[in-house]
């Protein structure tokens, strides 16, 4: 059974906002090229958990959210391998959903 699709429950407003959006690309990238610090993309994902459950979304929206600027940043098709992008993603995802219920 999917869950319905509350993304413009709220007056329309976009989700994810574009700034939130834009910390969460930028905290990717620098987590992909940089050196696996967490902490700056644990941040952009309590902007987004925020935003969603501010919306009435569940947990689902802010993981389509967040495996579309995934699959969409040319840092993440770099990567040679590709074991080491499916790990990376599950440790995001786990993060995802960690963040999305721990607000």
């Amino acid at each position: 059974m999917m869950a319905p699709d509350r993304s413009n429950e709220s007056g329309g407003e976009r989700y994810p906002s574009r700034e939130a959006l834009a910390l969460l690309r930028g905290s990717l990238s620098r987590y992909i090229t940089d050196g696996q610090d967490e902490q700056p993309v644990c941040e952009a994902l309590t902007v987004l958990a925020r935003e969603a459950q501010e919306r009435k979304l569940y947990a689902e929206h802010m993981l389509i959210a967040f495996k579309r600027v995934w699959n969409d940043m040319p840092e993440v098709q770099a990567i040679p391998v590709e074991a080491e992008r499916k790990r990376l993603l599950s440790r995001l995802v786990k993060l995802c959903i960690d963040t999305y219920y721990k607000r």
